[in-house]
């Protein structure tokens, strides 16, 4: 009985110092999604409307940062918050979730992903001679080079190129 209480103790502590950590936005147009994807639901009002707070807003952070996000709790709900768009108060830096080392591999998770030549949806789409957009195979692994703002760069048939990371994830 008394191992129970000790690690139930120890759990409730971890909990409060995961807890206490704060998430602060950056700006205040940030979308706050029920799944940390960019795909996931924005969080609405009943009409429909994007619900957003002002810039500088904290949240709790709820303890895991994953795909690109922190989970934050808003109104005793879990909700998602891109780690673009948001820091962990009093840090003093922003948080990226990617590592900064150049290993790893990154995986597509869509089906006719397109290839950009630089890391913005305005860049040309790779393309074979005739003038045919490359896609690969949903689940390809490509390696993983580097996290350039919403893009993961990587190589594909010996050319450096960018998917923009709502189609892919890192591992």
């Amino acid at each position: 009985m008394k191992r129970f209480i000790k690690l139930f103790v120890l759990f409730l502590l971890i909990g409060i110092s995961a807890s206490a950590q704060r998430i602060r936005l950056l700006n205040g147009n940030t979308n706050l999604r029920f799944g940390p994807s960019m795909r996931a639901a924005i969080l609405s009002d009943y009409n429909g409307r994007h619900i957003h707070y002002s810039r500088g807003t904290t949240f709790d952070y709820a303890g895991e940062t994953r795909n690109g996000f922190h989970s934050i709790y808003v109104n005793g709900d879990i909700l998602w918050v891109s780690t673009q768009f948001s820091e962990f108060a009093g840090s003093g830096y922003r948080h990226r979730p990617e590592p900064s080392y150049n290993s790893g591999e990154i995986v597509i998770n869509g089906t006719n992903v397109n290839f950009r030549l630089s890391p913005s949806l305005n860049a040309p789409i790779l393309s074979d001679r005739y003038g045919y957009h490359i896609h690969v195979p949903k689940y390809t692994r490509l390696p993983f080079i580097a996290r350039v703002g919403s893009f993961y760069k990587t190589r594909y048939n010996g050319r450096v190129v960018f998917v923009h990371s709502q189609y892919a994830y890192l591992e």
